[in-house]
């Protein structure tokens, strides 16, 4: 996922640039440069980069292919993403270059490595567009020295990019931040009277975020609820550039899962589940005025650990002031109820579940005529206990402990006694398993 810097906006979220000029380089090099770790070029966002066009030159009896950019960029070149020339944004290398004089066929292997922080030739970060990376001709090769007309043999196709019928090599292909594209074979017509040539080459890709994107510090993150997760974001235009003095709204996509402060991006959790924590921002990038950036961080939330205080003086078990988080529990929490010096204990108004129930020597939890369902331990002193009139505990927990005073018991899970445990007959084991090894079950009638 991991595709870094992607992966957090929800997918499909944004459409492809019908044309994303970019530009590209040859080279002889057998290793490619390294990427540059952080903003190529320096410039603020809203500076135009120039087009940076590579004029590349061909050798045919050296067998060399070169690019380096030239003095001046083409003026009506115009798309809504562009980026710069060789070791900045993309390289490319070149292999096989060779001339055959018998069929005039001057044939070179290209391959290019995206040096971009976003992948390119993709519009959702997962699958290869059928467009795909058109590395197409801004000049056609034009003879140097000698002379003689070459011709581009085994071209993909031709379109309009920055003008009218330029021929176009196709890479069908997703290729990611700092990885490179598969090789693929150029051939011109090359007369044996022409001794060097050159061509001018541009870069058309469709790409995930045309106008941006926004990295947010924890992209996944698990959280208890009622704790909570300070977010940051880092907003980037279509280029990987930090937008100076960008402003990010937060919003959660389910409040009752997850709440999220708009301005700090302070997220507490609510309920456990599953929710998207989304970052959103304005900027103007170029060749887009008012271009939304966004980012999304996908969080878990998750049971929490619950204290009884008894803090609203009733024994409500649903009644959030007597825990100590200010919430009461669900089915994934986990509950202690201690010795409490007001004598105030919880008592059930409906069937609840719960994950580990701790009720300390002493303290008391009452199931009236309610069912208590656990699903991890359940542990109680010798005094006090849970206890009920006719309501009844569940344990459906894998491999757990029970303890101590127990009302009637319903077992599907597997428990194992960690201490005596004194229960109300009858107890039903339907599916699952008691074990004792050193402690002993006590049965009594109510």
């Amino acid at each position: 996922m991991i595709r870094p810097f992607r992966w957090y906006l929800p997918r499909g979220a944004l459409t492809a640039a019908a044309v994303a000029a970019a530009v590209m380089a040859c080279s002889d090099r057998n290793q490619p440069t390294a990427p540059r770790p952080e903003d190529p070029g320096g410039r603020p966002p809203g500076d135009p980069i120039a087009l940076a066009l590579l004029a590349c030159s061909a050798s045919v009896s050296a067998h060399t292919v070169t690019c380096k950019p030239p003095e001046t960029a083409p003026a009506n070149a115009r798309a809504d993403i562009m980026y710069g020339g060789q070791d900045i944004f993309v390289v490319s290398t070149t292999s096989s270059v060779n001339y055959d004089a018998g069929t005039h066929k001057f044939t070179f292997n290209l391959k290019i490595r995206n040096l971009l922080r976003q992948a390119i030739g993709t519009t959702d970060g997962v699958t290869a567009d059928p467009s795909g990376v058109k590395v197409f001709f801004y000049q056609n090769p034009t003879v140097t020295s000698g002379t003689g007309v070459i011709a581009i043999d085994n071209a993909d196709g031709v379109g309009s990019f920055t003008a009218a019928s330029q021929a176009y090599y196709t890479y069908v292909q997703l290729i990611d931040s700092y990885l490179e594209s598969a090789n693929k074979p150029w051939q011109f017509d090359v007369p044996t009277t022409v001794g060097t040539f050159e061509f001018k080459l541009l870069i058309s890709s469709p790409v995930q975020f045309p106008t941006g994107w926004i990295d947010v510090s924890e992209p996944v993150f698990a959280l208890r609820r009622t704790y909570t997760k300070d977010l940051f974001g880092v907003v980037r235009d279509q280029f990987g550039r930090v937008i100076p003095g960008a402003v990010i709204t937060w919003s959660s996509a389910n409040p009752a899962t997850a709440t999220v402060d708009a301005g700090t991006g302070v997220v507490t959790g609510a309920l456990p589940g599953t929710v998207d924590i989304i970052a959103s921002s304005t900027n103007d990038v170029l060749g887009t005025p008012g271009a939304s950036q966004s980012g999304a961080s996908a969080f878990t939330i998750t049971g929490t650990s619950l204290t009884w205080t008894a803090g609203a003086a009733t024994t409500d078990w649903n009644t959030p002031g007597n825990w100590d988080r200010g919430v009461s529990p669900v089915p994934e929490d986990s509950a202690t109820i201690p010795v409490v010096g007001s004598a105030i204990y919880p008592a059930l108004t409906a069937s609840q579940g719960i994950g580990r129930i701790n009720v300390a020597d002493g303290a008391q939890l009452n199931l009236g005529a309610f069912d208590l369902t656990a699903s991890q331990d359940a542990l109680a002193g010798p005094s006090g206990g849970i206890t009920s009139t006719v309501g009844r505990i569940f344990l459906t927990g894998s491999a757990k402990d029970v303890q101590g005073v127990m009302p009637r018991m319903r077992v599907s899970g597997t428990y194992n006694l960690s201490a005596n445990v004194n229960a109300i007959a009858p107890i039903r084991v339907e599916g699952g398993r008691i074990r004792s090894q050193a402690f002993r079950l006590r049965v009594v009638s109510q």
